[in-house]
């Protein structure tokens, strides 16, 4: 997941990366993961309003480099995106992309095994992480 460009809050104004006839152009720093991932869900500007994109992390016009992180367990990179082409999914399936993100991390990038079914059954501030 790639939604922050710098440092400071997250807002709609904070978001300069622009997604455009199906191309994502921009950078995103930092992105955990984001050296070792194959896809990414990047947040981009479109028209007027934001969209989440997702874009082939190995695909044309991608360019990434490593980042020092305070956690080695999660590095980080910067994301550099130069017309790199890039969807929009339908609803239904950007929640599967969701899901399938949110797995994998809760997982330890293993789509099943101990900690995905462990998981479900945890609570973290008052509310069931399942």
């Amino acid at each position: 997941m790639a939604t922050t460009e710098k440092a400071g809050s997250l807002t709609q104004k904070s978001v300069s990366a622009t997604f455009k006839d199906g191309k994502l152009s921009g950078t995103k720093l930092p992105v955990a993961d984001g050296a070792q991932a194959n896809f990414a869900i990047v947040l981009a500007k479109e028209g007027k309003g934001l969209s989440l994109v997702v874009v082939d992390l190995d695909g044309a016009g991608v360019e990434r480099h490593a980042l020092k992180a305070m956690d080695p367990t999660r590095p980080q990179a910067k994301l550099r995106f130069n017309d790199a082409p890039a969807t929009r999914p339908e609803t239904g399936q950007l929640r599967l992309d969701r899901n399938l993100v949110v797995i994998s991390v809760l997982s330890g990038g293993r789509e099943k095994g101990p900690s995905f079914s462990y998981s479900p059954s945890r609570d973290g501030f008052l509310r069931s992480c399942g």
